[in-house]
């Protein structure tokens, strides 16, 4: 996620925008609380990408928006899904975007939105995200729901049933989207089945075990697992062999190199932390990952930092 009046100014955090391989289809996230805000960093990402400032930017194939992010830097200041009580506001963004993506010159594949069901319980119950969902369906091509409010921690299980309706009421050209708790194959099966949501977002699964998508490749139109062989099993091919984890590894430790001062130690580490699990999986065929994965990365790092 970006605020798209940096990207306007063209801070440093344009870095964040990794576009670079052609052969992976990329979006950009963006953070924008009117729609002039919006319609600038829009026209300057076209204008940087087709110039050959910024040509890399030309592989963009969706624009993002975030109502999601509960940080209170971000809702604190009345974005993200503080926004979710202002369809107004909200409407006018669906507007520009769908506007740019008729328009541009860059290949704009599909424009969206990704929200939370409220800034809390109130909200949720008030049911402030159907107005933003008929918002949607008139202007854009997929909506995100993450089946949380704000108030709720990323331990607390997510809600099913709003992620359900909402999805009952989506239009036919309005891809929904569940997000919450999917990292693995069963788990994304139960949202699509249960909610009867198109697909699902993966979010701290995919850092954790980048690999998880090979599992998720399992599961068809309506949850429906297309093949029983759960990630452990290697014989299948759900797995990485160990000479992909090694490219894999090595590719990573390049891109570190170059881009290592815009990466934070702790997630360099996680990195590092997760690649020696893998292999053991693969090895053993057991899982040794041992509680938060990040929480180990930060302590590692901090054990380092107390030895120099």
């Amino acid at each position: 996620m970006i605020r798209a009046k940096s990207i306007t100014a063209m801070h440093g955090v344009i870095n964040m925008i990794d576009s670079i391989d052609e052969g992976t289809p990329t979006g950009v996230q963006l953070l924008a609380a009117t729609p002039s805000e919006l319609r600038a960093c829009l026209h300057t990402i076209e204008e940087q990408a087709l110039s050959g400032c910024q040509p890399h930017w030309r592989n963009l194939s969706v624009i993002d928006l975030n109502f999601g992010c509960p940080k209170p830097e971000v809702a604190g200041q009345q974005l993200g899904p503080a926004m979710l009580k202002d369809p107004h506001t909200i409407a006018s963004l669906f507007e520009v975007l769908a506007e740019f993506k008729s328009s541009s010159n860059l290949n704009i594949g599909a424009v969206g939105a990704k929200i939370r069901l409220g800034m809390d319980a109130v909200e949720m119950q008030s049911k402030v995200y159907l107005p933003v969902l008929e918002e949607a369906n008139n202007h854009l091509d997929y909506l995100v729901v993450h089946g949380r409010h704000a108030a709720m921690k990323s331990s607390d299980l997510p809600l099913l049933d709003p992620i359900g309706e909402i999805k009952a009421r989506a239009a036919s050209s309005l891809a929904i989207i569940g997000n919450g708790n999917v990292s693995s194959a069963d788990s994304a099966a139960h949202m699509m089945a249960y909610t009867g949501c198109d697909g699902v977002m993966v979010a701290r699964a995919a850092i954790q075990n980048p690999w998880v998508f090979k599992d998720l490749s399992r599961v068809g139109p309506g949850g429906i697992i297309l093949a029983d062989k759960p990630l452990t099993d290697a014989s299948e091919g759900l797995l990485p062999t160990l000479e992909e984890v090694n490219n894999a590894e090595q590719v990573c430790e390049e891109w570190e190199s170059r881009f290592g001062k815009r990466t934070k130690n702790k997630y360099v580490t996680f990195r590092r932390l997760n690649f020696e699990r893998l292999r053991q999986l693969i090895k053993t065929g057991e899982d040794v990952v041992v509680g938060n994965q990040v929480t180990r990365a930060n302590k590692v790092h901090a054990l380092k930092r107390k030895t120099l």
